[in-house]
This record gives C-alpha cells, sequence and structure tokens, in this order.
C-alpha cells in the first residue's frame, strides 16, 4: 500500500495500469504478469524502493521500518532544486 500511495501521490493520481479494468489487474496479479511503470521524473533512489515494495516475493519486500529509514536517507539527499522541480511539475 505504501508504494501504491506514493506513485499515486507522485503522479497526481494517474490511473496505474492505464485503462486495465479491475479483472484484468487481478488477473496479471496472481500471474505475477503486472509492473509499474515508475515515471521518468520519480528520483532513482525512490523508483528503487518502490519496485523494491513491489516484488513478487514477500520476502523480498522491504518492511516498514526499513522503508522509513530508507524514505529519511533519501528525504535527506534530496536539494531544495529537487523539491521545487517536481512542486513545479505537479502546479503545471
Amino acid at each position: 500500500m505504501f508504494a501504491a500511495t506514493v506513485w499515486e501521490i507522485y503522479t497526481k493520481a494517474e490511473l496505474p495500469f492505464g485503462k486495465l479494468n479491475d479483472n484484468s489487474v487481478m488477473e496479471r496479479l496472481k500471474n505475477a504478469t503486472l509492473e509499474w511503470k515508475v515515471p521518468d521524473s520519480m528520483p532513482d533512489s525512490l523508483a528503487a524502493l518502490l519496485k523494491r515494495c513491489w516484488s513478487n516475493s514477500p520476502a523480498d519486500r522491504p518492511q516498514f521500518t526499513e522503508i522509513c529509514e530508507e524514505m529519511t536517507t533519501i528525504l535527506q539527499n534530496m536539494t531544495s532544486d529537487d523539491i521545487t522541480e517536481h512542486t513545479d511539475e505537479n502546479n503545471a
């Protein structure tokens, strides 16, 4: 849920799977053939974290404490230009 929420905030609530209907999404989830598209403008560190959260293998997904630690590092490493750039994109 964390990764989906961050993705939706970052993309201004775009539909994550285009025009796929709910049944198609569920079928692809069951078959592990559904992939999230990471926006090109998303910082690599955040994209890498979200991809780990979306892993088909639960053992490969980070625990929430690890997510919090990584998000702290990601935010600390962001420059004011990174934040302004994303804010400007969202206000366009």
